[in-house]
């Protein structure tokens, strides 16, 4: 698992960084599984998580699960918000429905203390090259 954590690192940045994913079980090609904390930061008013909270923390799961096998970013997201997340940690899975040449669907599964909180289904165009590519001599 070490090598896809190092791998992983080469995406760990700009946005990512404000919502740091800690990966627990990484599977290429079939799934990728991971926590993230929540503090006050990500609370709206009523005291839970942020809707956008959660939700990128699954485009943060499934566009790792992409990754491993080739760059993309996601092009259509549908996710459900069935429980309010609470400060503390959430757990959540991510894992193919279809590995296609072009486009992959990757089913995402959110969850808080035992109890569902996020279904989505992200949709990851892949890419020939990274979007980002560092200049030479930098």
């Amino acid at each position: 698992m070490d090598q896809y954590k190092e791998k992983l690192k080469e995406i760990d940045l700009g946005f990512f960084h404000e919502f740091p994913m800690h990966c627990t079980k990484i599977e290429p090609g079939h799934q990728l599984e991971g926590y993230m904390d929540i503090d006050g930061r990500s609370l709206n008013v009523y005291g839970v998580a942020h809707g956008g909270v959660g939700f990128t923390f699954g485009d943060n799961l499934s566009g790792s699960l992409a990754y491993l096998d080739r760059p993309g970013v996601t092009v259509n997201a549908q996710v459900d918000y069935l429980y309010g997340i609470l400060p503390g940690r959430i757990y959540g899975k991510a894992s193919y429905l279809k590995k296609g040449k072009t486009l992959s669907t990757i089913a995402v599964h959110v969850s808080q203390n035992g109890q569902l909180c996020l279904h989505g289904t992200y949709t990851i165009k892949h890419l020939e090259r990274p979007v980002i590519k560092e200049e030479e001599g930098q």
